[in-house]
């Protein structure tokens, strides 16, 4: 998994999983085999053989598969929200008939909803974006009453 293909690594996974009868680890379903190993360590071996190696220290301590995989998935989740909410940042526009302070308020509630998600967002990122998303006559005042100084 490289981050942005989870959906697809998942699937992959578990059809590899299911194909050597390790599937149940996923489940905490664990039985030994006839050498002694259980489906859980071959499950966790194989996980973090899949894995980036930016993921194997992030999960290589979880004591099962079953908390190796349902931790990849809450990354994952972390992730897509975070982009999520990067999207929205980037796209947020001050409205027709939006003063400057409730639109500065709305990129500044997002930009908290995203460090909440547990993604960094820069101070000259938000001061960038209230700027560029300000209709063009209070971007020219900005610049004015900026140079003015």
């Amino acid at each position: 998994m490289k981050g942005t293909n989870y959906g697809v690594w998942k699937a992959l996974l578990e059809a590899s999983q299911t194909a050597k009868g390790l599937s149940g680890a996923l489940r905490e379903v664990v039985v030994e085999d006839e050498q002694g190993f259980s489906t859980d360590e071959k499950a966790r071996a194989q996980i973090i053989l899949s894995v980036d190696s930016k993921y194997v220290q992030m999960i290589s301590s979880l004591g099962t598969a079953k908390e190796m995989w349902e931790r990849l998935a809450a990354m994952h989740v972390e992730t897509a929200i975070c982009m999520a909410l990067q999207e929205q940042f980037f796209t947020i526009r001050m409205g027709p008939n939006e003063k400057v302070n409730d639109y500065v308020a709305r990129v500044e509630s997002l930009a908290s909803m995203i460090k909440s998600a547990g993604c960094e967002q820069s101070e000259k990122n938000i001061i960038g974006k209230i700027i560029s998303g300000l209709p063009t006559r209070h971007r020219e005042q900005h610049w004015i009453s900026g140079t003015r100084g």
